[in-house]
């Protein structure tokens, strides 16, 4: 039976005139092993239909999610990747919003509810797209389930 970490993540590029497909591996370095087990993936949305270098995703753990993470996987540079992740802090599905004007494709921050396991409560993350530095926490008065998935309009 094939164990989780048996599997790669791989990218597909589609060369639609001549109708070729390349699949390559995600490569990853030390202390990113897991990086492969990918959830949950966004990008910057001004680059959807182009080629964009920054995928923001969750990894958790071998078999459940009880050491999840936010990852900023760079496609385009090896070695460049992100984390963020704090013990008993679980977090959902991240969304990325661009700094308006700004013309790199990470410049921006990254919203997601995280569920604190040490309070019982959940609380909005801002992260820097850039750096995955915290920006800032809203405490909520109660706990959202860390599973929920949600989308932020204008």
């Amino acid at each position: 039976m094939a164990r989780i970490n048996d599997f790669r993540a791989q990218t597909h590029h589609h060369h639609l005139p001549t109708g070729s497909i390349r699949m390559d591996n995600l490569e990853y370095h030390p202390g990113f092993e897991s990086v492969s087990q990918l959830e949950m993936p966004v990008i910057n949305q001004g680059y959807l239909s182009r080629k964009y270098c920054f995928v923001y995703e969750l990894i958790g753990g071998e078999y459940r999610m009880t050491d999840v993470r936010i990852v900023k996987k760079d496609l385009c540079n090896r070695g460049r990747d992100r984390m963020w992740s704090k013990d008993n802090h679980f977090s959902s599905e991240p969304r990325f919003f661009p700094k308006p004007g700004s013309l790199d494709e990470d410049d921006g921050v990254l919203f997601t509810n995280v569920l604190d396991g040490q309070t019982g409560r959940s609380y909005l993350l801002i992260l820097d797209g850039q750096t995955l530095d915290e920006i800032n926490t809203g405490y909520r008065p109660t706990w959202i389930p860390y599973t929920l998935h949600g989308r932020f309009f204008e």
